[in-house]
């Protein structure tokens, strides 16, 4: 396929997180809370009448079969089919669920902790399709995927039945012309999936299956342990001659991310941009790519257009550019994007697929990588995260969101979003904590085995419990110490403490739109590094005197008791000048009193667990008329 770029202006776009560590970053599988799962009600499917057809009612009209050397993994078809596995992703919300589908899930043949096989599985049609009338064709089915390891997916066809290839997850599908990868910009790519569930994919099979009396269509998985491929609904349909798509749009910052919220004056830059691609058979001319910003539905704040006199068939152009108005007052911000050429028009067969939209709200003091409440529920995507997510952490996760602060700004707090609504594996409720703190680029920017967890650029070291009220509100405000901010990266971080799985909760995660891959990561203390899990996480900066009111008792209610340091090595200071303290304990994150010593009055001594191994700890004071615990660090 041949790529044009274009740009009204010419400027450099330095993507986010081009560091040391992006070439080693990973994710890791968890357990997941589709929240806004949603069926779409017209996939737009091809106007004429199909050529071939399957709805997979009929489990005979297709041939299942692995490598019997390599697994023992099928393909499943039929009806209510869904997942068996322990990380499953949601079943398909196919047109013709009800009357069967069909089913490849990896998941559950790598059990719980995963297996080593190379799975290599495929259906194929069990009679040939004679397509030797029609020269130009495309393969269209709808689909849910969503990728987890190295697995890939593939389309092959054959004239004859026999000449099928020998396929791995390293295999070039350009190196054989009846082989086409299905998600060539997702497999691979932890958690990616097709974004609508369901959604229509097309392929076009012209080069290997145009006017041949005998096609065999197979859909092939190879990899080992990844998520699951549901397929239904498949048919061979006419390509058409004039059809245009705008692949995708986007209003980002410089560095890649697109905020669904930004403070007014932490607007910088913010780039437009969309890409075209031609699908048609026939070059198309005079391509017109038009872009207009509105505000509050009404005002246009920038519009733009670009005209390119030819875009040839499999060929695609992209569009950028940088808006640089500075004054943005505070409102909702939509983008809109539409393609036409002189063959395709706003009233074309096949426009559908020719426009994207995105909005954004610039606000007073509420910074936000998640979109949710500004992003339409027709096209919102959320999932969860919590500490029930990963069985070895449900203590100790660290959630993580990137912001970049362009103006020296007051942090007061995080506002955090928890999923309020029960599903079938999990009920939220009250009674965990969360630990907030804020870390610096430098301290974050490392490989992500050698992050130092406890060098925090500030924190609440209280903590913040989880109250019915925060899970019936789906959020909780995280006080901080106000903290002035010069220019520059953070990472907004919230630590989560279940009381050994007594009091799970999690936070909303928003997949709506693809964000760089790692504007939100995790920290799992099990085995001390990072993973690049989670899309947009609903940690919001509270700036300026957001939430101010809420903050100030909260923060203070312990600040008799001090420790210092913290981090340490293991040898600090405790401190409670201000109350007759009875006794000290220490414990470790399950409860076990590792340490406790009385005491008669006024503390002020030096402690030496040096002999602890590395993690967090809690400081246990007991007085007359009070109970005060604090968490602390050994590195």
């Amino acid at each position: 396929m041949k790529t044009l770029k274009f740009s009204l202006l010419v400027f450099n776009v330095i993507f986010l997180f081009n560091f040391s560590q992006s070439q080693n970053f990973k994710k890791l599988k968890q357990l997941n809370e589709n929240l806004s799962s949603k069926k779409i009600s017209d996939l737009h499917k091809s106007k004429s009448n199909p050529i071939w057809s399957d709805d997979f009612s009929d489990p005979s009209t297709w041939v299942v079969d692995h490598d019997a050397s390599a697994c023992n993994l099928d393909w499943e078809i039929g009806t209510n089919l869904s997942c068996g596995g322990s990380y499953q992703i949601a079943t398909i919300l196919s047109s013709t669920y009800d009357n069967g589908c069909a089913m490849l899930d990896s998941d559950e043949y790598g059990g719980e902790e995963g297996g080593a096989e190379i799975e290599d599985s495929w259906m194929t049609t069990a009679s040939p399709i004679n397509l030797s009338s029609n020269p130009n064709i495309v393969l269209q089915f709808e689909t849910w995927y969503q990728s987890y390891n190295s697995e890939r997916c593939f389309v092959v066809t054959s004239t004859n039945n026999t000449d099928w290839p020998e396929l791995t997850p390293n295999f070039d599908a350009s190196t054989n012309s009846n082989v086409y990868e299905v998600f060539p910009d997702l497999s691979g790519t932890v958690q990616a999936n097709v974004g609508d569930n369901p959604t229509l994919w097309r392929i076009n099979i012209s080069p290997s299956a145009a006017n041949q009396e005998q096609v065999w269509i197979r859909f092939h998985w190879t990899g080992t342990w990844g998520y699951a491929w549901f397929i239904d609904d498949a048919a061979i349909v006419e390509q058409p001659a004039d059809d245009i798509e705008l692949t995708s749009s986007w209003l980002m910052t410089p560095n890649g991310t697109e905020y669904g919220r930004t403070p007014s004056d932490q607007v910088d830059s913010l780039i437009l941009g969309g890409n075209i691609y031609n699908f048609g058979y026939a070059d198309q001319s005079n391509v017109n790519i038009s872009a207009l910003v509105t505000l509050n539905g009404n005002t246009v704040m920038e519009s733009s257009s670009l005209n390119q006199a030819l875009l040839e068939s499999d060929s695609s152009v992209s569009l950028n550019e940088v808006f640089t108005n500075q004054n943005l007052s505070t409102g909702t911000y939509d983008l809109s994007f539409a393609a036409t050429s002189d063959n395709e028009s706003a009233d074309g067969v096949n426009y559908f697929n020719n426009t994207f939209s995105r909005t954004m709200e610039i606000t007073n003091n509420l910074f936000s990588m998640d979109g949710i409440d500004v992003y339409s529920d027709d096209i919102s995507n959320l999932t969860s995260t919590g500490t029930n997510s990963f069985t070895d952490d449900p203590d100790g996760l660290v959630l993580m969101t990137w912001y970049e602060i362009t103006e020296e700004t007051d942090l007061v707090g995080f506002e955090v979003l928890l999923q309020n609504t029960s599903t079938t594996t999990f009920t939220p409720g009250p009674g965990g904590t969360i630990y907030p703190f804020l870390m610096d680029f430098d301290t974050w920017n490392v490989e992500p085995t050698a992050i130092d967890i406890f060098d925090r650029y500030v924190e609440n070291t209280d903590g913040v419990e989880i109250t019915s009220a925060d899970i019936s509100a789906g959020m909780v405000w995280c006080p901080m110490p106000k903290t002035t901010l010069s220019p520059g990266i953070y990472i907004a971080c919230i630590e989560l403490f279940s009381n050994s799985g007594a009091n799970h909760f999690r936070v909303l995660d928003d997949e709506t739109v693809v964000q760089p891959a790692s504007a939100s990561t995790i920290y799992l203390p099990s085995d001390a590094q990072l993973y690049t899990n989670g899309e947009a996480y609903a940690i919001r900066l509270g700036l300026n005197g957001y939430g101010t009111a809420m903050s100030t008792n909260k923060i203070n209610n312990n600040n008799d008791l001090s420790i210092y340091p913290n981090p340490s090595n293991g040898v600090f200071s405790v401190s409670c000048e201000n109350q007759n303290i009875n006794k000290i304990e220490v414990s470790n994150m399950i409860g076990e009193i590792l340490f406790e010593q009385n005491i008669n009055g006024i503390l002020n001594s030096k402690f030496d667990l040096s002999h602890l191994n590395s993690g967090v700890y809690f400081i246990n004071i007991y007085g007359e008329k009070t109970e005060i615990t604090k968490k602390v660090f050994i590195k």
